[in-house]
């Protein structure tokens, strides 16, 4: 019986250790995690702040269409614009913020499904040393009831 104690107990410390080391994995993720979340807000408020830009230069475009045909600067400052604005310079821009929010969606999805696996396994973890612990109580049991009777 003491052997199978001992081997529970050595169970159990294994158990522990793997919780360390699955705490400091969950750590590692949960910082990761965070760290490209912050630059994902980054990244929006900068696309954002891109729109907002393009959309009112394109605006004042607008209203620059109405008079470019009695003044030929109006005209030049028009199509040079319309070439910027409607660009593939800006159509680039677009497609880069998009590109790259996508791609650090998918990783912060891959993040998120690491730190919910590192929490079941030290869920699991938790729940074998629960069973260990109640197989040490049962062995001590019997240990005692042998003595009892022997």
């Amino acid at each position: 019986m003491g052997s199978e104690i001992t081997y529970y107990q050595r169970q159990i410390s294994m158990s522990y250790g793997q919780i360390g080391d699955l705490q400091g994995e969950l750590r590692r993720y949960r910082n990761l995690y965070d760290t490209l979340r912050g630059f994902q807000n980054i990244v929006q408020n900068s696309q954002n702040n891109f729109n907002s830009v393009h959309n009112s230069q394109k605006g004042i475009l607008k209203e620059i269409d109405l008079i470019k045909a009695h003044n030929k600067a109006a005209s030049a400052y028009y199509h040079g614009m319309s070439n910027i604005l409607n660009g593939i310079g800006s159509k680039i821009v677009i497609l880069a913020y998009s590109g790259l929010l996508r791609q650090v969606g998918k990783l912060l999805i891959q993040y998120s499904n690491k730190i919910t696996e590192c929490n079941n396994e030290i869920r699991s973890c938790q729940r074998r040393i629960s069973n260990f612990e109640n197989e040490i109580q049962e062995a001590r049991k019997l240990e005692r009831e042998a003595q009892n009777n022997g």
